[in-house]
């Protein structure tokens, strides 16, 4: 397997950075093979809904705790969930569980991530819809239906430069549909193909 060196990645993300700096100040019709085709669809939503913030927008703790209590999510992720903690342990991620619409009902910080994630709302409770917050994964893969990574500079919002995301949406296994979004998320340093 290929491995991805730091200097590759601090190259990638230097590319990107510059792409994204071009986009924000307003040059929309980048026509670049750096960029891919759905981060680039993703920054063109971003642009029409999405102010700069410096961090997710948040529901309440005892409102979130009750939709995460009630989730068939949680029940379902309850068999997985010691498994999602000790990668994040190991990994040193964050790992979230969000509903169908964005919203994070669950998530678990190494303690290398827990103040980054805190910083930023992402916990349980914050947006991570593209309406909220720009180009992310979990906003991604909802939009997609599809396992995604949204690698630094990808991100719509410049809060979230450092962060590597790796998200895929949950399917109900007799309906089809999307109930949510699993994703697991670290610093870019730390971005693996893995």
């Amino acid at each position: 397997m290929e491995q991805i060196s730091r200097l590759g990645l601090a190259k990638r993300r230097k590319i990107i950075e510059s792409e994204w700096t071009q986009f924000v100040a307003g040059r929309t019709d980048l026509t670049t093979e750096t960029i891919r085709r759905d981060i680039m669809s993703s920054w063109q939503r971003s642009v029409q809904n999405v102010s700069a913030v410096g961090q997710a927008p948040a529901d309440d703790a005892y409102t979130v705790s009750n939709l995460w209590k009630e989730s068939l999510l949680r029940q379902a992720a309850e068999r997985g969930q010691e498994q999602i903690i000790q990668l994040a342990k190991e990994g040193e991620l964050v790992a979230a569980i969000a509903d169908a619409s964005g919203r994070l009902l669950w998530t678990y910080a190494s303690r290398h991530m827990q103040p980054l994630a805190e910083a930023v709302n992402f916990t349980a409770g914050g947006r991570w819809d593209e309406r909220s917050v720009g180009t992310n994964a979990v906003g991604l893969s909802l939009n997609l239906k599809s396992s995604v990574t949204v690698f630094s500079s990808e991100h719509y919002q410049s809060f979230v430069h450092d962060w590597v995301c790796y998200a895929a949406p949950i399917i109900h296994p007799q309906s089809g549909e999307c109930v949510g979004i699993l994703d697991l998320s670290t610093t870019w340093k730390r971005h693996t193909p893995l």
